[in-house]
């Protein structure tokens, strides 16, 4: 009975700890390469406030 006990609080430590340390803001980044400008290494990111749905679109 005792065992069981210990490993109930230690289970219920563990999901409090995994909750505790998680990111909580999930931040998503994303990169849309402005294909008009200068390309040294590899295309730059566009302004995220510039990126369009058809940034996504590929014929």
């Amino acid at each position: 009975m005792a065992t069981s006990m210990i490993y109930l609080i230690v289970t219920i430590l563990l999901v409090a700890a995994d909750t505790a340390f998680a990111e909580s803001n999930m931040l998503q980044d994303f990169c849309v390469a402005d294909l008009k400008g200068e390309k040294v290494n590899g295309y730059r990111c566009k302004d995220p406030a510039q990126v369009t749905p058809e940034d996504f679109y590929c014929e």
